[in-house]
Order: structure tokens, then C-alpha cells, then sequence
């Protein structure tokens, strides 16, 4: 055996095949992905507020590429797209039947290209979450008085005042519209 040409100390294809320091060899990857910038907001003109027919958005962000995961908001299954399989984009649309409160949201089945999963995603890291309202509010506690000496009559000059309490708050620029004896009233809250 001696004489034997020492190939191996110069053959940089054939180190490669037998030691990874020599060469490139895939390395395993057993770390799940992990999910950051979770954000929720709503089509409506209050994005913290969602009634019938608004479109909630849940974004967010995979550390890696991962397939396409499982998104529920407010318990109903989300379209999820996303174009780069990192930056992700789940839409719901409101129903009037839809839990009352804040819309309650699931990803799971976060798997990246290598088979590992992490665990279910089920809070927010940006933002707060969207309300959802599809009740409409009621009106109570009706009283009309005039200002005349007999409070139950109005005449010439009189002025009538009709209150009112609703059950929830009304959104600024939304003043109810009044109208009494077929004329409109002015409108105004203490809160």
C-alpha cells in the first residue's frame, strides 16, 4: 500500500461527499416558525368597531415561509392570502347573527415548508382588537314636556322638549333625527 496518492487532501468534491465543514450539506431544520405582528382592524369607519357587512382584517407575519394556515375569526372560518407565504392577511365579513363583543380570533395549523408546527396564535401584538356590534341600539325613556304652564299643552311660542336615552353611545356625527309636530328638532346629549 505504499505509493498511494493522497487524492483525498486534493479532491475538494470528494471532501465535500464526507465532511460537512469541507462542503455545503443541508442542514435540518427542527425549529417551528413563529408568528409576530398581529393586527386587527375593521372596514368600518371606526376601525376598532364592526356591524353586518363590515370586512375585519387580521395581519400578520411568519419568521419563514410556511403553508397557508388556519384562520377562525369570531368563531367562523377567515379567507387567508398571502403572496410571499411570510406576510399573511385573514378577512371576515360580519353577519348579523355574530357574537356581540370583541371578535375572538384562532391561527393555527402554522406548519413552515419543513413539517414543523408551532402552537396556536390566539392574541394580538399591535393594536387592540375589533368590537363587534350588530345590535341596533334601542331608545327608552321617553318624555315629551312643553314649556308652558300646563306641561302637557303647547300653543304659539311654546317650546316642546322630547327626551330620550339610548341603550349604547352614538357615534359623534350621527345625531339621531327628531321631528316633532312634522318639524325637525334641534337635537342635542349630556353625554
Amino acid at each position: 500500500i505504499a505509493n498511494v496518492p493522497d487524492v483525498f487532501s486534493t479532491d475538494s468534491a470528494l471532501q465535500a461527499s464526507f465532511h460537512p465543514a469541507w462542503g455545503s450539506c443541508p442542514v435540518p431544520d427542527t425549529t417551528p416558525p413563529t408568528v409576530s405582528d398581529i393586527a386587527m382592524a375593521s372596514g368600518n369607519g371606526t376601525p376598532t368597531l364592526a356591524t353586518t357587512g363590515d370586512v375585519i382584517t387580521l395581519t400578520f407575519t411568519s419568521d419563514e415561509e410556511i403553508d397557508t394556515p388556519t384562520v377562525i375569526i369570531a368563531g367562523k372560518s377567515a379567507a387567508v392570502t398571502s403572496s410571499d407565504n411570510l406576510d399573511w392577511m385573514a378577512t371576515y365579513t360580519v353577519e348579523s347573527g355574530d357574537d356581540q363583543g370583541l371578535a375572538a380570533f384562532v391561527i393555527s395549523a402554522i406548519v413552515d415548508l419543513s413539517g414543523n408546527p408551532a402552537a396556536n396564535v390566539t392574541a394580538l401584538t399591535v393594536g387592540s382588537a375589533v368590537t363587534i356590534d350588530t345590535a341596533a341600539p334601542t331608545v327608552s325613556t321617553i318624555a315629551m314636556i312643553s314649556d308652558n304652564g300646563t306641561t302637557t299643552l303647547a300653543t304659539t311660542g311654546d317650546e316642546i322638549t322630547l327626551t330620550f336615552t339610548v341603550s349604547e353611545g352614538i357615534v359623534p356625527g350621527n345625531t339621531p333625527t327628531v321631528i316633532i309636530a312634522g318639524k325637525s328638532a334641534a337635537v342635542t346629549s349630556n353625554d
